[in-house]
């Protein structure tokens, strides 16, 4: 009992840390919604009347944020310190606490945790909460297959990611099957916003490469920014455990097939958290620690890219903190051939 406690105040100070560090390296935290956010927090105060709302298929945050009555960033903020507790359970559990440390402070200064503290009243952060959640409790009969629906009402690409759970042996896929064929009624009827299902695939009948060329100039920028140099993790075990990777495989195939519907290229591949969680979970990585470490100094020195539609490119916050920006190094070398 008194392990279990002291295991909970150990998560719980890392989780607050975590949180910190991530306001620390963003330089500022945003309590005010944005864009999207906007629309969403409409949807929240006019719940459940859709009116004018961009995106109505995305109801579960708004649904929320009526029915505790707080604005959606703050809820979101919440969420994202959740998000960071269940790491630090995760992790904790499945690393020594250095390798745990050392992990999700990397994760703190990539565009997963970045993008919610900058761009308020978006529904990602809930959608990547559930999604761990459903990764946790991957063995158990009822819950992963609830919370992966309650993922896609909060945010319909969420559906991106099912490749990759369906691609892990604990997962029922008939159940995981049935959860999302009980959404798809949810999405035709709600799908009735600007950017409905049409709107996507209307300019596919002519070129099915639109969205993919609108985006291409910064696609590759747009992946790495999405985790920075996690993906050194990634193809580590790519060549070391090449075979036990599959459900990665999947992973970045299935979230890659964005592209062709839209060109939100970092949000797109921020669901690459789920390779550093399945990494953390399955492999020994206390030979990796002194990597590690060298991936969280590269990631806190390198400018904070987000790349959206459609082939723009934002640096977020520039500071002497994060000085090296990597793109402008990389474009003026191949310049100079």
């Amino acid at each position: 009992m008194k392990k279990t406690a002291s295991n909970l105040i150990k998560n719980l100070l890392m989780a607050v840390f975590l949180f910190l560090f991530s306001i620390f390296i963003n330089r500022s935290i945003t309590f005010d919604v944005h864009s999207l956010g906007e629309s969403m927090q409409i949807y929240s105060k006019n719940f459940p009347s859709s009116q004018d709302v961009l995106q109505p298929q995305r109801f579960l945050l708004p649904f929320l944020g009526k029915v505790l009555n707080l604005d959606i960033q703050i809820l979101n903020l919440f969420f994202l310190f959740s998000f960071l507790f269940l790491i630090s359970v995760l992790f904790n559990l499945k690393t020594n606490y250095m390798n745990s440390f050392l992990i999700s402070l990397s994760l703190c200064s990539t565009m997963v945790v970045q993008f919610h503290i900058n761009f308020g009243g978006y529904p990602d952060i809930l959608s990547y909460l559930m999604l761990l959640i459903v990764y946790f409790y991957k063995e158990k009969k009822f819950i992963p297959y609830f919370l992966f629906f309650l993922a896609l009402i909060t945010k319909e690409t969420v559906i991106f990611t099912a490749l990759f759970f369906l691609s892990i042996k604990e997962i029922s896929k008939y159940k995981f099957l049935i959860s999302i064929a009980f959404y798809f009624p949810f999405y035709l009827f709600l799908s009735n916003g600007i950017y409905d299902i049409y709107y996507y695939l209307d300019p596919l009948v002519k070129d099915i490469f639109y969205w993919i060329n609108q985006s291409k100039k910064y696609i590759v920028l747009g992946y790495f920014s999405s985790i920075k140099y996690l993906w050194i993790l990634i193809f580590s075990f790519f060549i070391l455990e090449n075979k036990k990777m599959i459900p990665v495989y999947f992973l970045i195939f299935g979230i890659s097939l964005q592209f062709f519907f839209g060109g939100d290229t970092t949000r797109f591949i921020s669901f690459i958290f789920l390779a550093v969680i399945f990494i953390v979970d399955n492999f020994d990585l206390r030979k990796f620690q002194p990597i590690n470490f060298i991936i969280l100094i590269l990631n806190i020195i390198t400018v904070k890219y987000y790349v959206f539609a459609y082939g723009n490119l934002l640096k977020v916050n520039e500071s002497k903190l994060s000085f090296f920006d990597i793109y402008q190094y990389l474009d003026s070398l191949k310049s100079s051939f």
